[in-house]
C-alpha cells in the first residue's frame, strides 16, 4: 500500500485515523512518505551511515490491527495531503475544535484509504 504512495513538492502528508469514539491520532508523515524515506536512506547507505526501514509501514500495521482486534468500534485510517501553508498546530487545532468536519473533509479529499471499517460505508458520527 505504502510503495504506491508519492509525495510532491509543496505539500506535507498526514495520517489520520479516528473511531466512532474519538481521534485516535495525527501524524505528520512527510518524511516517511516513502520515496522521501527511499531517498534519504539511500544518501545515509552512500554515505555508510546504517539505514533503518520505514516505521511508517509498521504504524499503519499497528494500527490496522487495532482496528481489526477492536471491531466493536468503526476504526477509519487516512492519508491526507496539505499544502506546506498549513501548520502542524492549526491542522490540531481543527480537530478540536470541529473533528466532524476535519474527518468529514479527509473522507471526501484523502490521497489514500489505509482502512475503513464502517459497516456499509455509512458515515460514523464521530463522539
Amino acid at each position: 500500500m505504502t510503495q504506491e504512495l508519492k509525495s510532491l513538492p509543496g505539500l506535507r502528508y498526514y495520517y489520520f485515523c479516528w473511531s466512532n469514539t474519538g481521534l485516535e491520532c495525527i501524524v505528520d508523515i512527510t518524511d516517511q512518505m516513502p520515496d522521501v524515506w527511499e531517498a534519504n536512506q539511500l544518501m545515509a547507505a552512500l554515505q555508510g551511515e546504517s539505514t533503518e526501514s520505514n516505521p511508517l509501514n509498521k504504524m499503519l500495521w499497528a494500527s490496522r490491527m487495532r482496528a481489526t482486534i477492536n471491531s466493536h468500534r468503526t476504526y477509519e485510517g487516512y492519508i491526507q495531503a496539505v499544502d506546506d501553508s498549513i501548520t502542524d498546530q492549526e491542522v490540531r487545532k481543527w480537530a478540536q475544535s470541529d473533528l466532524q468536519s476535519m474527518a468529514d473533509f479527509v473522507r471526501a479529499n484523502h490521497i489514500a484509504c489505509v482502512f475503513d471499517y464502517r459497516p456499509n460505508q455509512n458515515h460514523s458520527v464521530i463522539r
